[in-house]
């Protein structure tokens, strides 16, 4: 709908990052996902970063993008996505 338009941001943790390389992919992931126009990392410590997104929907389609992706899983308990292997 029209009223999904517009410019979001939206702050995401996500665990299981171990090195650098798990950095650089995860920052590809959340890059190729369509709504995402910008990804910065904000805070990195002990294998999980919060990663601060510019969305150019609403953060459901975000959501639904993590909830079918195969390089994120979510983490009920905490309110976090681990980076799959």
């Amino acid at each position: 709908a029209a009223s999904d338009l517009g410019t979001w941001s939206q702050d995401l943790t996500i665990s299981g990052l171990n090195n650098a390389a798990d950095y650089r992919r995860c920052l590809g992931y959340l890059g190729d996902i369509s709504v995402v126009r910008q990804v910065a990392v904000t805070s990195a410590r002990g294998g999980s970063a919060v990663f601060s997104l510019v969305l150019s929907a609403s953060p459901q389609y975000l959501e639904e993008a993590l909830a079918g992706s195969r390089h994120f899983e979510p983490d009920e308990e905490s309110d976090r996505y681990l980076l799959l292997p």
